[in-house]
């Protein structure tokens, strides 16, 4: 399929509109990623976050730049976002080196309703996979990122491109979620994402934008 890079005219949300505050842990791809999806429809606001090359990205680093976004208080008066209870906040982390710092975040998380976790097994990569594979063949050494970046840029002639690509949502939550496995409670196994379970809240809010963009693709390609 070839997919232009403009397929939607960006949209101011409406003012009731349910906020998604997402805060990666990649600074560049991730965050292009799901800013792919920034006023794609009026009834959901997504705000990702800039994280700063000087910004903490452990999970608990994004947890405490997450407070400091959301959470009014003495020593934090002026929130950068503001914060309502039908919104949702979305950590979005790696498997590879973080070990029990994610253990920590989950556990943070408890104390706030609507604060979740979207982790990879062993990157961010597998998500992107999904876009185009079903069920991937998996040896043992595919719990390291580098070959998931190969396998990424071998089914994407160019590589996975954040302008266009991600219009393929609603294929990538198919895939990952008919794939998905956990090696414990909340803990992805090798190749597993749950990066489909924030893609379903963007896909639900935004699915007719999206289903009339890929027509659009489809109608450009013939």
């Amino acid at each position: 399929m070839i997919l232009t890079n403009r397929l939607f005219t960006r949209r101011a949300p409406f003012k009731n509109a349910k906020s998604l505050y997402i805060f990666c842990e990649g600074r560049k791809r991730e965050y292009q990623y799901f800013n792919y999806f920034k006023g794609i429809d009026s009834n959901i606001n997504i705000e990702v976050y800039a994280l700063q090359p000087d910004e903490n990205n452990t999970p608990t680093g994004l947890y405490e730049i997450a407070c400091t976004c959301l959470i009014r208080s003495t020593m934090n008066p002026n929130p950068k976002y503001e914060l309502l209870p039908e919104d949702e906040v979305w950590f979005v982390i790696d498997t590879d080196q973080w070990n029990d710092k994610i253990d920590i975040l989950r556990k943070k998380l408890q104390d706030h309703e609507g604060w979740k976790v979207a982790q990879s097994n062993p990157c961010f990569e597998v998500w992107l996979y999904f876009h185009q594979l079903s069920r991937p063949s998996i040896p043992n050494f595919f719990k390291d990122c580098t070959p998931w970046r190969s396998l990424v840029a071998q089914h994407f002639p160019g590589g996975f491109d954040a302008r266009r690509h991600p219009i393929l949502i609603g294929s990538a939550i198919e895939h990952a979620q008919s794939f998905y496995q956990e090696i414990g409670e909340n803990y992805p196994s090798i190749g597993c994402t749950q990066a489909f379970l924030l893609g379903k809240v963007i896909f639900e809010a935004c699915q007719e934008k999206i289903m009339e963009a890929l027509a659009f693709a489809s109608i450009k390609e013939v």
